[in-house]
């Protein structure tokens, strides 16, 4: 997400927006350094990751791509919920990724899209996360699969495949597919989560 960021700032225009980015990239990176001292401090260090998942959490990852020069629309559906600490930690960690990867790929005349639908019935254990961005096609897209390719990233497959492992380990899913519209290419990334330990069942 850093590296991303750090990237878009290319593209800006005018000293304060400029300024914007530098400090949403400052936030990031303190945020990352807590994450890896509590990691490094082992179990008994409290975690600074225990509200991932919520709204807030969701709002600052959605600001932080904003803060870099991309029109993001987010919306939440449904009543959100707390999750579990591992779930939340993955909920989080795979939107971030996905919207890395639309920041990294994705055309900046267009918007992401960034949707969150709670489960709200009964019938409905997961959380789904969705992501869609805009892509300017090139002759890699035209001619190498989605699967092959690991998504509209650079051929590596190793951010997709990433969060492919994340959600599988806790129960989740996840599916990533090219669309072609009136306005071009676009990729959509959809996570389903759990919303309780030991998913759906």
């Amino acid at each position: 997400m850093i590296l991303a960021q750090a990237e878009s700032a290319q593209f800006l225009t005018g000293e304060e927006r400029l300024k914007e980015t530098l400090a949403t990239i400052a936030t990031s990176a303190r945020s990352s350094l807590q994450d890896v001292r509590h990691v490094l401090s082992g179990p008994q260090a409290p975690t600074t990751t225990a509200a991932a998942g919520s709204i807030g959490d969701a709002a600052a990852l959605v600001e932080g791509v904003r803060g870099s020069g991309f029109r993001v629309e987010h919306d939440e559906v449904g009543p959100p919920r707390p999750l579990p600490p591992e779930l939340a930690t993955v909920a989080h960690r795979v939107l971030q990724e996905m919207l890395t990867n639309a920041m990294r790929h994705g055309r900046r005349d267009a918007p992401v899209r960034v949707e969150r639908h709670w489960p709200e019935g009964t019938w409905e254990h997961e959380l789904r996360i969705e992501v869609r961005n805009m892509v300017a096609e090139t002759a890699h897209d035209r001619t190498v699969p989605l699967a092959a390719s690991g998504g509209p990233a650079d051929g590596s497959g190793r951010g997709v495949d990433g969060m492919r492992r994340r959600l599988e380990a806790v129960g989740g899913r996840l599916d990533v597919r090219r669309g072609d519209g009136a306005d071009g290419p676009s990729y959509t990334a959809t996570a389903w989560v759990p919303v309780r330990a030991g998913g759906a069942a």
